[in-house]
């Protein structure tokens, strides 16, 4: 097998599931040979949410599979469409676009929910799970809106698959000092809770937290 069909193989949907398997997997072994990593100092706070370990866990396994796949949809999207002929229309462009990502569209839902209500975290500890997955919606939305675009501007087929995912890096880059209240509430004391913020980019992370806490209602009390 050549290695362009292997590549085309892994971020294609052939490969949903063994790299899903294979990114849970890691991250799993990865966060237990290194559990020091994911709490502070030294952690690792893109990973760091939900409560409990085993609750943690999955979070850090959904974190990275949000990114993982965000990668692979764009780099599958960017090679079929480079070989296609471009439309006259756009709405035409982003009909196919989403037909040919049927699979990756109907998996990234599906996977979140195992991950989240499998193991009934945000019933527990807050909805670390909830609105990290609405905003890895947004993040995809975009990636899929720029895919598109640079795709409709002839852009050629490297830079398709370097700048298509742009969204997925800069989410990394803002999420870098957290995306959850775990990231952020420190416990002074024995009952008070104090915020702090790292910087900008934890603030902002912060704002779209309770956005989603005020828009769709309030988890419970992780403290």
């Amino acid at each position: 097998m050549s290695s362009r069909r292997l590549v085309r193989l892994l971020v294609g949907p052939w490969g949903i599931v063994p790299v899903a398997f294979t990114v849970a997997r890691a991250t799993d072994v990865w966060i237990e040979a290194h559990f020091n990593m994911i709490l502070p100092p030294g952690h690792v706070s893109f990973l760091r949410g939900s409560d409990d370990y085993g609750c943690s866990n999955l979070f850090a396994g959904a974190a990275a599979l949000y990114v993982v796949f965000g990668f692979l949809a764009s780099w599958h999207l960017a090679l079929c469409l480079s070989e296609l002929k471009r439309s006259t229309g756009a709405l035409r462009d982003v009909g196919r676009a989403l037909w040919i990502l049927k699979f990756h569209l109907l998996a990234f839902p599906v996977g979140a929910y195992a991950l989240s209500e499998g193991g009934g975290c945000d019933d527990l500890y807050g909805n670390d799970f909830r609105n990290t997955f609405l905003l890895a919606c947004v993040a995809y939305a975009l990636t899929f809106s720029i895919t598109v675009s640079l795709y409709r501007l002839r852009l050629s087929k490297g830079g398709l698959l370097v700048l298509g995912p742009a969204p997925m890096v800069l989410w990394l880059i803002m999420g870098a000092d957290g995306m959850t209240p775990k990231t952020w509430e420190q416990r002074e004391y024995v009952t008070e809770i104090v915020v702090r913020l790292s910087g900008a980019r934890q603030g902002l992370m912060r704002s779209w937290y309770e956005m989603c806490e005020r828009t769709l209602g309030r988890g419970p009390d992780r403290h």
